[in-house]
């Protein structure tokens, strides 16, 4: 390589190395400004876009795959610990639930134990999938539903009574551990993800991509069954969270057949409580003339009412 002195200082044509440039600048002891350096022209390759898997194929072939199940423990504590500290405030016991919410516990499930498939099968086949927070869902903790008219239309709904009256403080009181399908639950984020999880499977059978036999079986038929264990450890379909019925016999003393006592406005009324709900359903007897009177299977006539269960004082239980 050819330098000479210019009254700029020197002359760097010729040098195409950044090594020998360095090497130079090191010799001189100088401190100039750097020439621009020969560059090649790089060519740029055309990259063409690679076809996405079927995502059929792909969920067909998790299903078939056998699963690793440190993976997906992983998987699992990593879904509920971004859902907790993104969308609770880091706070696994919230207080309220809405639909973005549901939504994004979902997606996270979707993305972190079914590679994102589940979402894609939907957009494939044309379904439309909806998020419903059902605060008079007394029983069931969550539900999958589709409309008779429109079979690619679907509503997931969850209950949020469940949830908010499991790990309360009087949830302390019912004394029991809370198991989501199979699942010991420490926290209401964790049996929210658990019951998503048993739900998406009830959708994932709904696809045209899934075999025919997920369409034709029981609701929680032997490959329902097999299918949860495989994807998410279940190893049962069951969701066990603190009913309000349940609460109301354990905590207040309130259950179906017991005979209480309640004041409503200037009236004190004893009666024979029918069914718990989010309230106790209270038949009081009374004169068939009385104008709130209904005629019941017995052939007798009571006044109903619904009263909160903390506002009833039990006076008889019910024959064991």
């Amino acid at each position: 390589m050819k330098q000479k002195l210019t009254d700029r200082g020197i002359d760097f044509t010729g040098c195409v190395e950044r090594k020998e440039l360095q090497q130079l600048l090191d010799n001189t002891g100088l401190i100039v400004p750097a020439a621009p350096l020969n560059k090649q022209k790089v060519k740029k390759q055309k990259v063409e876009p690679r076809e996405q898997a079927d995502p059929g194929e792909m969920l067909r072939r998790l299903l078939r795959q056998k699963p690793n199940k440190t993976v997906r423990a992983a998987s699992q504590h990593a879904v509920h610990d971004e859902l907790v500290a993104t969308s609770f405030k880091n706070k696994p016991n919230f207080s309220s639930l809405s639909e973005k919410q549901l939504r994004r516990a979902y997606e996270l499930i979707d993305e972190h134990l079914m590679g994102g498939n589940l979402g894609r099968l939907l957009r494939k086949e044309g379904r439309q999938l909806t998020f419903r927070v059902a605060p008079r869902m007394t029983s069931r903790a969550g539900q999958l539903l589709t409309e008779q008219a429109h079979p690619k239309k679907h509503e997931l709904a969850i209950s949020s009574t469940l949830l908010c009256r499991t790990f309360s403080q009087d949830q302390a009181a019912v004394s029991r551990i809370i198991v989501v399908n199979g699942y010991q639950c420490l926290d209401r984020a964790s049996a929210l993800l658990r019951v998503l999880e048993h739900e998406m499977i009830h959708l994932l059978f709904c696809c045209e991509a899934m075999p025919e036999a997920c369409r034709k079986q029981g609701h929680h038929g032997e490959l329902f069954r097999k299918t949860v264990a495989q994807l998410f450890g279940h190893t049962d379909f069951r969701h066990d969270l603190v009913t309000p019925r349940e609460q109301a016999s354990v905590v207040n003393g309130v259950e179906a057949g017991c005979t209480v006592r309640f004041t409503l406005g200037r009236e004190t009324l004893d009666g024979r409580v029918n069914r718990v709900t989010k309230r106790a359903t209270i038949l009081v007897s009374c004169n068939n003339k009385h104008p709130e009177a209904r005629e019941f299977s017995d052939g007798k006539h009571y006044r109903k009412f619904f009263i909160p269960v903390e506002h009833c004082m039990v006076l008889k239980r019910p024959p064991a």
